[in-house]
């Protein structure tokens, strides 16, 4: 697989990283993600801050609203 847009570092990491998972019997990644898609993915981020129109995730992908800024009980 070839990473060309990103940085050796970045590249560096993700194909060590899915060197590992290969290695523990599972598919290969897509370049640079870090986990496969499955049939439901759930994903914890706060809407304000969601970066889903930057970069569209699948439909499978649903976003569970996490609440940002200083807990009240702080």
């Amino acid at each position: 697989m070839t990473v060309a847009k990103h940085t050796t570092n970045d590249a560096d990491v993700w194909n060590a990283f899915n060197t590992w998972v290969m290695e523990q019997s599972s598919r290969p990644l897509r370049d640079l993600e870090f986990i496969h898609e499955g049939a439901l993915n759930l994903y914890l981020y706060p809407e304000i801050a969601d970066y889903a129109k930057a970069r569209p995730l699948g439909r499978r992908w649903h976003r569970l609203d996490s609440p940002s800024g200083i807990p009240t009980w702080c």
